[in-house]
């Protein structure tokens, strides 16, 4: 009677629901046989591809399988002291050595400076999506931080985030790993928050005729100031038209006005 072998992959590894089994250069094939009560294991051979048949390393009983990823077929037997020979045994392996790819987008509002400095808000979505190489085990999760923060780590390929926070330089590293968990190389990209707008004074003088003032379009805010009765004698008369771009203001007193404009 010849001995019984086992083939058993360590990790890391992955089965996925196609019944695939991923492994990596670093997973251990450990083959194990036993000759139970016959003259005791003599040799277990393997080959890996139809290529040359090798013995196992006796001190461990282990081989990994090198090479390009894809699919490889570990053929293996044992033969005991007698030669009694275990009949050829096959196991399937798709190699993956390769991680995933992450990009990162940058959502609306985003401004980017001639000096290259991307400025952003706590409005601006920054999508991540990884994508695993072809044939891969496929991207298990997606991970980021922002600047020296606690690590985030989101399942599957795809997460968004905001940044909140003082205005400010800021850090977002990120990088994705797959379900043999190769992990791609941190990547990196720097951006400013500015949540700030910027504010202009214009002194316009207002007497009692009417007067027009000519404004961007994206005025945001309008605050008449002067003394409370001026104010009160302006604001009673004023008719404002923001979106156009053009403020009339219609008063009977002296009073001056600020106009605080968007970035």
């Amino acid at each position: 009677t010849p001995p019984v072998t086992d083939l058993t992959p360590g990790y890391p590894q992955y089965l996925n629901p196609d019944g695939n089994l991923y492994i990596t250069s670093e997973t251990p094939l450990q083959l194990n046989a036993n000759d139970f009560a016959g003259s005791g294991v003599d040799v277990i051979n393997y080959r890996i591809n139809g290529g040359t048949w090798e013995p196992v390393n006796w001190s461990d009983h282990s081989f990994v399988i090198t090479g390009e990823d894809g699919m490889y077929v570990v053929d293996y037997y044992a033969m005991d002291n007698l030669g009694n020979t275990e009949s050829i045994k096959s196991m399937v392996f798709s190699l993956d050595n390769t991680p995933p790819e992450t990009d990162i987008t940058i959502g609306t509002p985003q401004y980017l400076a001639p000096d290259d400095k991307l400025f952003i808000t706590s409005d601006t979505v920054l999508q991540l999506h990884a994508e695993d190489n072809p044939g891969g085990s496929g991207v298990e999760f997606v991970n980021y931080r922002i600047n020296d923060g606690t690590w985030m780590t989101i399942t599957g390929p795809d997460c968004s985030f905001t940044i909140i926070g003082e205005d400010d330089i800021y850090t977002v590293s990120y990088f994705s790993s797959d379900h043999c968990d190769n992990r791609e190389t941190i990547k990196t990209i720097t951006l400013y928050l500015d949540n700030t707008p910027p504010v202009i004074d214009m002194c316009v003088e207002l007497k009692g005729t009417s007067q027009r003032v000519y404004l961007p379009d994206d005025t945001v805010e309008i605050e008449l100031t002067d003394n409370e009765k001026l104010i009160a004698e302006v604001e009673d008369a004023t008719e404002k038209q923001v979106g156009a771009g053009l403020l009339y203001i219609i008063c009977s007193g002296l009073a001056s006005a600020r106009f605080r404009i968007g970035d």
